[in-house]
């Protein structure tokens, strides 16, 4: 579960370096990155739960990048609608700011796929591969 929530942290840190260009408008960016820190909590709070579900029905490591990668979308369109739910944005989805989202699942897929090697760690037919490099050590 420690692996969800650096994948979640890595991706805050890469949506702030992918939305830079947005610096041109100061304010923009402030408040891109602000809604990111106080909105991306709900993406966090799915993309933890899908990955707790993930390990609790054991996928395997291909079906599981999979489910993992459509929680990212899932996570980040939910947190996108959650500013206008909660009141923040009128149709968020008619707004001229439709690339932040874009931007965070993209942010959200870079930091999956270079924590893979983490994520396979939690597979158990990664476990099951290393108990048998050890059984064959252990024998000879």
């Amino acid at each position: 579960m420690n692996t969800a929530f650096v994948i979640y942290f890595r991706a805050i840190g890469l949506y702030c370096l992918v939305t830079l260009p947005a610096i041109v408008l100061p304010i923009m960016y402030i408040i891109s990155l602000f809604y990111a820190a106080i909105y991306g909590w709900f993406a966090c709070a799915l993309f933890v739960i899908v990955y707790v579900l993930a390990d609790h029905f054991k996928l395997r490591y291909l079906p599981r990048m999979l489910v993992l990668s459509v929680a990212t979308v899932a996570s980040v369109l939910l947190a996108y609608q959650m500013m206008e739910v909660i009141g923040v944005e009128d149709n968020v989805w008619q707004s001229e700011f439709i690339l932040f989202p874009v931007a965070a699942i993209i942010s959200g897929w870079v930091s999956l796929f270079t924590l893979a090697h983490r994520v396979k760690e939690d597979c158990p037919d990664f476990a099951d591969t290393n108990d048998a490099e050890e059984t064959e050590e252990s024998i000879f």
